[in-house]
């Protein structure tokens, strides 16, 4: 029995060229549903080999983790683009700082009085207030928060950013973190949350 499959391909001005293959070794990476990653290799000259099944067997391991990875990474973009878009959609200004008072992400409105420059700035990419004394509060602020060497509460602090009698703008700084943090202080020390 003949298991050659001719293939053929057209370039552009050129007749039919026909590659004979002779085998094909195919592996399922992932399966997600309606979707579905699947690696197969076409073979020419006889039949796979048992070292070629061999080898791939000890490839697709790999191959299945960067799926994985990829996946992981196309979940975390569509979580980012999703709180962008719930952030943007927000009447007030909302800023997320790094450490040292880095601008990692403002909302529409945010950089709006950041392009404005009446009560907040951008320094390259560190955020200052305009107010000299409100600005010193953020820097202690920030510190406290990356040194973890006193508690913010949960309701965390506010700055005032303007002293102006018909409008007064306030910042409130709360701490954002990633893992376990301490939440209570009960009886046997520090109690963490995850």
């Amino acid at each position: 029995m003949n298991n050659n499959l001719a293939v053929g391909c057209r370039t552009e001005d050129r007749t039919l060229r026909f590659q004979l293959m002779t085998d094909s070794l195919g592996v399922l990476l992932d399966n997600d549903g309606g979707r579905a990653a699947i690696l197969a290799l076409p073979w020419r000259g006889g039949p796979i080999s048992d070292d070629a099944r061999q080898r791939m067997t000890l490839l697709v391991p790999h191959i299945r983790r960067a799926v994985a990875i990829g996946r992981m990474f196309a979940a975390h973009e569509t979580k980012t683009r999703e709180l962008t878009d719930t952030l943007n959609h927000i009447d007030d200004g909302v800023l997320l700082l790094a450490p040292g008072g880095r601008i990692v992400f403002a909302n529409h409105r945010a950089e709006a009085m950041l392009g404005e420059g009446a009560l907040l700035r951008r320094s390259g990419e560190a955020l200052r207030l305009a107010r000299a004394d409100a600005d010193r509060s953020l820097s202690k602020i920030m510190r406290v928060i990356e040194d973890e060497s006193e508690p913010i509460g949960g309701q965390g602090v506010t700055i005032s950013l303007s002293d102006t009698a018909d409008r007064h703008w306030v910042a409130n700084v709360l701490p954002l973190r990633d893992g376990e943090r301490p939440v209570a202080q009960g009886p046997g020390g520090p109690q963490h949350h995850q």
